[in-house]
């Protein structure tokens, strides 16, 4: 069973209605399908009422989630104020940020809501991939909301897309442009492809060679952002490493170890499952909402299952250096690298890179690590 006091996140398709097409999205497959509003107010209510959690995220994803308009967002604050929980509640938007207006940026503000933007970088990146659904490039009317956003004092976080267009722009411009920006905090997300892609050796290596190419990527970025040292500008994949790395603690799911029970996906369609990415993998997928609850997902054997595919998933890397600082990684890297049949998973590991490179920085510079060559 999971720790009761434990933080727990929910990310919540609320719909996969869009007004982008982006090239490489998976969510936008059933154009017209959101999730009512009363069934999400339940599964809320089901998610808060009586948890013992310290903090219980909503991470409400898409889709474009503010098509669905400031009322059905209002009505879910409303029922998490009448709840009875005992930790607090965070949430968090994940937008593209194309439909800002004065009216949002006043409820953003005015509930505490954490915005975070979907931008894929400079516009010669963002714009090959991120387009309107009827056409046109974004990146013009995303960065003049960011502008908004700025001028407002409305604090928010981007989430960019690593392809290899980014990686061809270069490091060093794709570092500058958000610092032009005026962001505050970025994520860089290696690309995610079809798993029907690992049952085909070739292909499973091809993508490893990109993950190759995203960590010398993000080498790079540590390089500029170390030499920036500007406290205010942070990118999540590093400071977590490098947190941890000096014995803090990661702010990162990826490095938190064993997560089956401290994150859920709902689908629009109200699929339960483990964490967005599991979707389609029914030994992580624990019922419908509008059939179960999740304490009932709790006392499951199909739950308890999953959790010892956690740990034992995990196992493939426990020989690494860095085992004890990752933990393994995502849970969703591990189970698709099962399934290629290519050997040691730490020889394709582009984490163990970026470990790699932080530390041997720290090392030279006289710090001392706390996590080096732990099993």
């Amino acid at each position: 069973m999971p720790v009761k006091d434990e933080n727990r996140s929910f990310i919540l398709k609320c719909t996969r209605e869009c007004n982008f097409a982006c090239s490489y999205c998976t969510d936008k497959k059933r154009a017209d399908s959101s999730l009512p509003l009363d069934a999400m107010i339940g599964f809320v209510k089901n998610a808060v009422d009586g948890s013992t959690a310290q903090r219980t995220k909503f991470i409400f994803h898409g889709g474009e989630p503010l098509l669905l308009g400031t009322d059905y967002f209002l009505k879910i604050l409303y029922l998490q104020s009448l709840c009875n929980a005992r930790g607090t509640i965070l949430n968090v938007i994940q937008s593209n940020a194309s439909l800002i207006s004065p009216e949002w940026i006043e409820f953003l503000r005015q509930h505490n809501i954490q915005l975070g933007i979907s931008l894929d970088g400079p516009p010669e990146s963002n714009d090959k991939f991120r387009r309107y659904a009827l056409g046109g490039a974004t990146s013009m009317d995303v960065i003049a909301n960011i502008q908004a956003l700025n001028e407002a004092n409305v604090l928010f976080g981007i989430l960019c897309v690593v392809s290899d267009v980014l990686i061809d722009c270069g490091a060093e411009r794709v570092f500058q442009f958000f610092c032009d920006l005026q962001v505050s905090r970025v994520g860089f997300l290696p690309l995610r492809v079809p798993q029907i892609q690992f049952q085909n050796q070739a292909k499973a290596s091809e993508f490893y060679e990109y993950r190759q190419r995203y960590a010398t990527f993000m080498c790079e970025m540590y390089r500029l952002w170390i030499a920036h040292d500007d406290p205010t500008f942070k990118i999540r994949e590093l400071e977590s490493i490098l947190n941890i790395l000096v014995g803090g603690v990661p702010n990162l799911c990826v490095f938190s170890g064993p997560c089956v029970g401290r994150i859920f996906g709902v689908d629009s369609n109200g699929t339960i499952a483990h964490c967005d990415k599991f979707f389609h993998d029914d030994n992580f997928c624990f019922g419908n909402l509008a059939e179960t609850t999740i304490d009932d997902i709790l006392m499951s054997e199909k739950f308890a299952r999953a959790q010892e595919y956690d740990a034992l998933a995990r196992q493939q890397c426990a020989s690494c250096d860095w085992f004890s600082a990752c933990r393994g990684g995502c849970l969703k890297d591990a189970v698709l690298f099962q399934t290629t049949n290519l050997g040691d998973r730490k020889s394709y590991c582009h984490l163990k890179i970026i470990f790699d490179c932080i530390s041997n920085h720290l090392v030279n510079s006289g710090i001392a690590l706390r996590f080096c060559n732990e099993k």
